[in-house]
C-alpha cells in the first residue's frame, strides 16, 4: 500500500497497530490468555488448555508467514529486532530466557500481562512496568553519569557464547534459504503445532481458548503485514520506499514532511507484536515530554493493549484498583520487573516478542529463548509453591 507522504503512512501504521493491539488486549482479558497462567495451569492442575491456546497463536502466526512471506507481504528479514541475524547469541537467549521466565513468575505475569493488568486497574502492574522500562533502557543505554550500559557492565562475557553463522539463523537458511523452502518449513511447523494443539478433546470443546489463540495469532500476523507493506512515495524521485528507507534518507526526503524525523528506522521497521522494546520506548517517550519523533509502533501496541483491557474491564464491571498486599509482595514484583528487564533485553524479546513473533520466523534464537522462558517460569512457580507449603 503506497501513501503520498511518510506522515500519512506512519500515521496509518500507528493507527492499525493501536487498533490491532486494542483487539488483542480485549481478547486476552476476555479469554484469560496468559502465558504464566498457562504454565501454572499445566504445572499445578495438569490443565493444558491455555498452553494450547498459546501454541495455537504461534501456529497461526507461523502459518501466516509461510503463506505471505513468499509473496512479499511480510519482511521478517528486515525486522526489528533482527530475529534472523547471522549472529546466533545462544548464551544470551538461554540466560535471558531463564531470567525472564523467573521474573514473570515473581511479577505475576509477563510484559503483555503487565500491560493487561494496568488496563484493569492494577497499581502493582504499573510499578512493574516502570521498573521494567527503566531496566531495559539501562541494559541498552548508558544511564546518566555512566559511560556504559548495564549490559556492557555485566554481560560482555556472553559474547563468547555467540556463533557467527555466515547466513540468517532461520532454519531454512541452513538449506539455502529460498522463499519456497521457508514457506514449506514454516507451514510444516505450523501444521505440526496445530495437530498437537487439537489432539486434546478438552481443548477442542473450549471455544473460548480456541478463539483466544486464534485472535492473538491473527493480531501478530496483522502487524507483520501492516509494518511490511506500507510504503511512502519519494517526493524527490517518485520512487516507492519502505518506511525505514524513508527514515534512512531523511536528509534528502524529509524536508517535505511537517514533523521531525523518527529517532531511528527501527521505529517503523517490520515487526510483529512484542513488549520489551515498547516498555523502554514508552518510558523514554514519557521522560522526554512526549516528542513525536520518539513515537514507535511498539508504543502504539502497548497503549492499545492497555486500552483494550480497560474497555473489557469497564464493560464487564471488572475494573479494580489492585495494591500491594505486603512488603514481600512489593519486593517480589520489583525483583520480577528487574529480572524481566534484564532477561528480555538479553533475549531480545518476551513471551510475545520471541515466544510468538520470533518463533513464527523459525529463528533459532527464538527456539532457544522459548523453552528457557518456560523453564525459568516453571522452576520459579515450583519454588514459590514449596515455599508456600513450608509456611503453612
Amino acid at each position: 500500500m503506497v501513501f503520498e507522504s511518510f506522515l500519512a503512512a506512519r500515521a496509518s501504521l500507528l493507527a492499525i497497530a493501536l487498533l490491532l493491539s486494542g483487539v488483542l488486549g480485549y481478547t486476552m482479558a476476555r479469554t484469560n490468555f496468559c502465558t504464566l497462567g498457562a504454565l501454572s495451569d499445566w504445572v499445578n492442575m495438569g490443565d493444558t488448555r491455555r498452553l494450547r491456546a498459546w501454541l495455537l497463536a504461534i501456529a497461526i502466526a507461523a502459518l501466516g508467514l509461510a503463506l505471505l512471506e513468499p509473496l512479499g507481504w511480510v519482511r521478517p528479514d528486515d525486522a526489528s529486532p533482527a530475529y534472523r541475524s547471522a549472529e546466533l547469541a545462544w548464551g544470551a537467549h538461554l540466560l535471558g530466557g531463564l531470567l525472564f521466565g523467573a521474573g514473570m513468575a515473581l511479577a505475576s505475569g509477563c510484559g503483555s500481562k503487565t500491560a493487561l493488568r494496568i488496563g484493569t486497574g492494577s497499581l502493582k502492574a504499573l510499578v512493574v512496568a516502570a521498573v521494567l522500562a527503566v531496566t531495559v533502557y539501562a541494559m541498552l543505554n548508558p544511564l546518566p553519569g555512566l559511560d556504559r550500559s548495564l549490559d556492557e557492565w555485566l554481560f560482555t562475557w556472553l559474547q563468547a557464547a555467540t556463533v557467527s553463522l555466515g547466513h540468517p539463523q532461520d532454519l531454512a537458511s541452513f538449506f539455502g534459504g529460498s522463499p519456497l523452502l521457508r514457506g514449506l518449513l514454516a507451514g510444516a511447523v505450523a501444521l505440526a503445532l496445530l495437530a498437537l494443539v487439537f489432539a486434546a478433546r478438552d481443548f477442542r470443546s473450549s471455544a473460548r481458548h480456541i478463539a483466544g489463540g486464534t485472535v492473538v495469532g491473527l493480531c501478530v500476523l496483522g502487524l507483520w503485514v501492516a509494518s511490511s507493506v506500507f510504503l511512502a512515495s519519494d517526493p524527490v524521485f517518485g520512487d516507492r520506499l519502505t518506511l525505514p528507507e524513508f527514515v534512512t534518507d531523511w536528509g534528502l526526503l524529509g524536508d517535505q514532511e511537517p514533523l521531525p524525523p523518527p529517532a531511528s528506522a527501527r521505529a517503523v521497521a517490520p515487526q510483529g507484536i512484542s513488549f520489551i522494546g515498547p516498555f523502554a520506548d514508552t518510558g523514554q517517550w514519557v521522560a522526554g515530554g512526549f516528542p513525536t519523533n520518539l513515537v514507535t509502533t511498539g508504543i502504539a501496541v502497548l497503549l492499545g493493549v492497555i486500552l483494550g483491557a480497560l474497555a473489557w474491564a469497564l464493560r464487564h464491571g471488572r475494573f479494580r484498583l489492585e495494591r500491594f498486599a505486603s512488603g514481600g509482595d512489593l519486593a517480589a514484583h520489583l525483583s520480577g520487573g528487574v529480572l524481566m528487564g534484564i532477561g528480555g533485553a538479553l533475549a531480545a524479546g518476551c513471551t510475545f516478542g520471541q515466544g510468538i513473533t520470533g518463533v513464527s520466523t523459525l529463528a533459532l534464537g527464538a527456539w532457544i529463548t522459548l523453552p528457557a522462558m518456560m523453564g525459568g517460569a516453571v522452576a520459579t512457580l515450583v519454588l514459590q509453591y514449596r515455599w508456600l507449603l513450608a509456611r503453612m
